[in-house]
């Protein structure tokens, strides 16, 4: 049997997405999915990120990033761009965001175990940036 078709995509959600925690409930949503990436606020008052997984579960998060948010959120459009089949995750080095959800966040624990620059990580699980 044929492994699961991995997909990778970036997005843009619009509306009343920063201040109501809609970046740690979408962390939560894409770890139950199973999902990879990574999200943070704009300044322009969007939130931006991409996301990596099995397709299905990928349309289920798109789903949830057009139509249900985080409970005070109130979403007005997403956009998706950049679709693309993958052959494997490339989130795959870890890094640990703890506090998330205000400007006034801070990182908690930075957990680096490679030889790697910060600036060549990428993200397991699903992570919130600032």
């Amino acid at each position: 049997m044929a492994s699961p078709k991995l997909v990778s995509l970036e997005f843009e959600v619009f509306g009343r997405v920063q201040g109501v925690f809609f970046r740690k409930y979408t962390q939560k949503q894409s770890k139950e999915l199973g999902l990879r990436g990574w999200c943070m606020n704009t300044p322009k008052g969007t939130v931006l990120g991409q996301l990596e997984g099995e397709q299905q579960q990928v349309e289920k998060m798109k789903e949830w990033l057009q139509h249900t948010g985080s409970p005070e959120s109130q979403i007005d459009r997403a956009e998706f761009r950049n679709t693309k089949e993958i052959d494997s995750f490339s989130f795959t080095s870890k890094l640990w965001l703890q506090n998330t959800g205000s400007p006034k966040s801070r990182i908690e624990k930075v957990d680096f175990r490679s030889e790697k620059t910060a600036s060549d990580y990428t993200f397991t699980d699903f992570s919130v940036h600032r």
